[in-house]
C-alpha cells in the first residue's frame, strides 16, 4: 500500500475515541505500565496531548479511520500529563488496589508520579528537545512503512515548534520499536541510564 493514500494531520478531540482504541490494540501493560490504571486514565492522557499547548498528536488516517499516530511533547510530559489525569488515576488505583502490592509495578508507578525518570532526561539543551511518548500503528497496516512515515512526517511539526532533537524512551524488550527508530535515524543516547528503558534521539533540521 502506498503511503500517499493516507491523510497525515494533527489530531483533534474528535479523534479521542479512535486514539484510545488504537492504543489498546497496540499496547499491553508490559510496554505501557499506566494501562493498569484503566481506560479512563489512558483517555485523559490522550486528552492532555490533544489539548495542551505544550504537546500535539500527529496521525495518519485511512478511510476516515486513525491507523497510525504518535504523541509528542515540547516538555517532559509525565508530571503535567499526570496532573491533568490525576482524578482518573486515583479512580484506577481505587478500582484495582492490588497493583500496589506488586513491587515492580509500585516502583514504576512511583517514578511515573514523581517524575524521577524525567530528571535523568533533562540536559542543558532540553528546551531544544521534543519528547515522543506514544507511537502506534494498526496491525492491519504493519509492513507498509507507515510507522516510519509517521515519525518522519512529525519532524516538520517539531521544527515549527523550534525543536532540533526528538527523543523517545523504548523498553529494551521492544525490539520492533528499536528497529523502527534506528531505521529512520535515531541514535541511542548512551549517557542516560535507566533500568528498563533505553533512549533514542534524532537530530532534525530544515531541508537545505
Amino acid at each position: 500500500m502506498d503511503t500517499k493514500e493516507f491523510l497525515f494531520r494533527l489530531g483533534t478531540l474528535e479523534d479521542l475515541d479512535q486514539l484510545v482504541d488504537l492504543h489498546y490494540k497496540s499496547f499491553t501493560p508490559d510496554f505501557h505500565l499506566a494501562m493498569v490504571l484503566g481506560k479512563r486514565f489512558i483517555r485523559r492522557s490522550y486528552h492532555w496531548f490533544l489539548t495542551s499547548e505544550n504537546a500535539f498528536v500527529w496521525l495518519a488516517e485511512y478511510n476516515n479511520q486513525v491507523v497510525s499516530m504518535t504523541t509528542i511533547s515540547d516538555i517532559p510530559y509525565n508530571r503535567p500529563m499526570l496532573k491533568h489525569s490525576f482524578f482518573a488515576a486515583t479512580l484506577g488505583l481505587l478500582g484495582n488496589p492490588g497493583i500496589l502490592f506488586h513491587k515492580e509495578i509500585r516502583s514504576r508507578l512511583y517514578r511515573l508520579i514523581t517524575g524521577k525518570r524525567e530528571v535523568m532526561e533533562l540536559q542543558e539543551d532540553s528546551h531544544e528537545i521534543a519528547y515522543l511518548a506514544f507511537i502506534a500503528t494498526d496491525s492491519s497496516m504493519r509492513g507498509t512503512g507507515l510507522g516510519s512515515k509517521i515519525l518522519n512526517s512529525s519532524e516538520d511539526i517539531c521544527l515549527k515548534r523550534n525543536k532540533t532533537f526528538i527523543r523517545a524512551g523504548v523498553y529494551r524488550q521492544n525490539i520492533a520499536s528499536i528497529k523502527m527508530f534506528t531505521k529512520v535515524g535515531y541514535k541511542k543516547v548512551e549517557n542516560i541510564k535507566n533500568r528498563e528503558i533505553d533512549y533514542y534521539q534524532k537530530y532534525i533540521s530544515k531541508p537545505q
